[in-house]
């Protein structure tokens, strides 16, 4: 999206109209593309506007035009100015951490956010991710190598065990 901003004064596209009407247009098609846009299972892209509106949500587009500051958790956390503040903060954007209601879950858990500012537009761009499966997925390969590591042992000692048996029965049978 960078690159699509910044094109935006490229004298090419400046000569076929308005370029106010371009960049309208542009935004337009933009949000429209981020409404729909999913990547890994079911992650989508949350676009705000300088002032705290949603403009597009891929997972609830129903909070299309409602203002994001205000909206806190449950611990009175205003989760939209954390993101917001995280994207501004440093140009490269930021991350912001909070408890949010998982609408798979229907409970609150800690979800982590990645947020960046377009400031030519006076969008946040924002993505996150619950960390409860994550955690649980840490959880799975910690138990799965933890026994793996107690077969490896159990091996690694009947083998050193054997050796030691066959290097006992050689001294016994060479005297």
């Amino acid at each position: 999206i960078y690159g699509i901003v910044n094109g935006i004064n490229d004298p090419i596209i400046g000569y076929i109209t308005d370029q106010a009407d371009i960049e309208t247009a542009l935004q337009a098609e933009i949000l429209q593309i981020l409404q729909n846009y999913r990547y890994l299972h079911d992650d989508y892209i949350i676009t705000i506007d300088i002032n705290g509106y949603i403009l597009s949500h891929g997972a609830q587009p129903e909070l299309i035009g409602r203002n994001i500051l205000d909206v806190s958790n449950t611990n009175g956390v205003r989760a939209g100015q954390l993101i917001v503040d995280a994207a501004t903060d440093k140009p490269e954007g930021g991350f912001s951490r909070y408890a949010w209601k998982n609408p798979e879950t229907n409970r609150e858990e800690e979800k982590i956010t990645y947020s960046v500012r377009i400031p030519q537009w006076g969008w946040t761009l924002a993505t996150g991710v619950f960390l409860d499966p994550i955690y649980a997925r840490i959880t799975e390969s910690r138990q799965v190598l933890k026994r793996r590591l107690i077969v490896e042992f159990l091996i690694n000692g009947a083998m050193w065990l054997i050796c030691l048996a066959c290097s006992s029965t050689q001294r016994w049978t060479c005297r």
